[in-house]
């Protein structure tokens, strides 16, 4: 089973805050956890934007260097449109990142790893868990 992992799971798991999320991490073999180059471009940004970019950049780089980070493709592409489409007929608005991440995660069948349960919680066949 794959699991990917949302972008705010990423930052816990950096920070080693909450511990639970930094030892549940480490319990899975580095082959099960991908992370989609849209949670990968958020990150960047963040680094990018801070006041510290020399540090939060290779701290990045250093996290990513282990995990597969998967590109965003035209099957993810498809998907999006989709749900996209659904959320807009029912009014029930997501961000745009977290449609892309969903939409991701959906084409390769893995499990969304996040702590955003309740904008997930919209998508209809996401898989969520939260690890903390």
């Amino acid at each position: 089973m794959k699991y990917m992992l949302d972008t705010n799971i990423c930052i816990y798991i950096m920070k080693q805050e909450p511990v639970v999320v930094a030892k549940k991490f480490e319990s899975f073999h580095i082959g099960d956890i991908v992370v989609s180059s849209v949670a990968l471009s958020e990150l960047a940004f963040g680094a990018y934007n801070s006041q510290r970019l020399e540090k939060n950049l290779s701290e990045l780089k250093e996290f990513m260097q282990p995990i597969e980070i998967l590109s965003y493709d035209e099957n993810a592409a498809y998907h999006y449109g989709e749900l996209r489409a659904h959320l807009k007929r029912n009014g029930t608005p997501v961000g745009h990142a977290d449609m892309l991440i969903a939409a991701h995660a959906i084409s390769i069948n893995a499990t969304l790893i996040t702590n955003n349960l309740k904008e997930f919680s919209r998508i209809k066949n996401v898989k969520c868990k939260n690890w903390i």
